[in-house]
């Protein structure tokens, strides 16, 4: 089957099994408008900052060294001139050791000698016409840099958080749907094989409580991996959270945070309880993500660990990065997301709602009540 039919195919059949099981996106799919043939779709990477996953995304999708592992290729990469001094915050020697340490993250030689990347921007809009997709990988300011991307009807993928306030997630996501454009947004771990298998076995019928943790560095970074992992499985709608360890002010967002917890309120559904989480971080070494969900008369358990140091590159991209990356490319080629509004605006409430929480010692916070807090725009020194 030629690339083009595939393409019409695919669209039609994926819409098709994501409306069935009403998790499409409700917008029509996406067809690429290219004025060549092109056996990959034509990928940018917008921004290289402090939360970004930048330089691993690219490495996975481009790696020389192994066949295509997606259908997609990156051509393009924007990051801001300044190095991202300007997204940190602290004295001048911390100020510059973390630029010496995101180096190796934004190193343009890297991308263009050893990636295959052909174009730097200059400016994010001069990106538009080289890609047919894009990756937002400066999440603080995504409205922004999505912008002329969704204007232009390109298909793009928002790193996690999505956004820093729910008016900038709704903006955003209105923004797509006035122009036909599919969203994928969201955190590398719920996608993991692992959690994958786990989410097959759980009955959100007979949902009692959980308890997740996983590896942090700061939390508006780390944290949606373990809020968003807990959503992917146990699904629901968060009313409420707590979030208790917090010792930095509600403007910072330190590296090496020490342990948080957040409890997490779910809505009552008919006569059940409401559903209880626990989502805990904490700060060492491997990597590890973890989750024990209480169903009725069940409790399905399931870790991810990786040793980082042990394994190749190769292997290491298969097992975090490429079951999400191999997903935004089907968003990519389709026009049909895993995720809808409704899950996105939950990623992001949840998110506010645990972070205001910890600003105010712990106090709880509802979903009525984040609609004017800000997550912190900058790495800060410390806690």
């Amino acid at each position: 089957m030629k690339r083009r039919q595939f393409m019409k195919h695919a669209t039609v059949a994926g819409a098709a099994a994501g409306l069935v099981a009403q998790t499409a996106y409700a917008r029509k799919p996406a067809m690429f408008n290219r004025t060549v043939d092109r056996s990959y779709i034509r990928v940018g990477m917008v921004g290289t900052g402090p939360y970004s996953h930048a330089m691993a995304y690219t490495q996975a999708i481009n790696e020389p060294t192994v066949p295509p592992r997606t259908d997609m290729k990156v051509v393009a990469v924007w990051g801001k001139e300044d190095g991202y001094r300007s997204s940190l915050r602290g004295s001048d020697e911390f100020v510059q050791k973390r630029m010496n340490e995101l180096k190796s993250y934004h190193s343009i030689d890297k991308y263009t000698n050893e990636l295959g990347v052909e174009h730097v921007a200059r400016r994010p809009e001069d990106m538009v016409r080289l890609v047919d997709a894009a990756f937002i990988m400066d999440p603080e300011d995504a409205l922004n840099l999505a912008r002329p991307f969704i204007e232009a009807s390109k298909p793009i993928f928002v790193n996690r958080p999505f956004a820093w306030t729910m008016r900038e997630a709704r903006e955003l996501l209105k923004l797509a749907e006035a122009n036909d454009v599919p969203v994928i947004s969201g955190s590398c771990i719920p996608w993991m094989n692992e959690f994958q298998v786990a989410k097959s076995r759980i009955d959100r019928t007979k949902l009692q409580h959980y308890y997740t943790d996983g590896s942090t560095a700061n939390f508006c970074s780390y944290m949606p991996h373990i809020l968003e992992t807990a959503q992917m499985l146990v699904g629901g709608k968060v009313v409420r959270c707590s979030t208790h360890g917090m010792t930095w002010a509600a403007d910072e967002d330190p590296l090496s945070i020490p342990p948080v917890m957040t409890h997490v309120e779910y809505e009552k559904v008919g006569d059940r309880n409401p559903v209880l989480g626990v989502a805990s971080t904490w700060y060492g070494q491997p990597y590890r993500n973890w989750m024990k969900v209480h169903l009725d008369r069940d409790v399905i358990e399931q870790g991810v660990y990786w040793e980082g140091g042990n394994s190749s590159q190769v292997e290491k991209d298969e097992h975090l990065w490429m079951p999400l990356l191999r997903e935004v490319s089907r968003t990519f080629e389709t026009g049909v997301s895993p995720d809808d509004d409704e899950n996105i605006l939950q990623k992001v409430a949840t998110m506010l709602m645990a972070h205001k929480s910890g600003a105010l010692g712990g106090q709880p916070v509802g979903i009525d009540e984040i609609e004017n807090h800000v997550l912190p725009r900058f790495e800060t020194e410390k806690a």
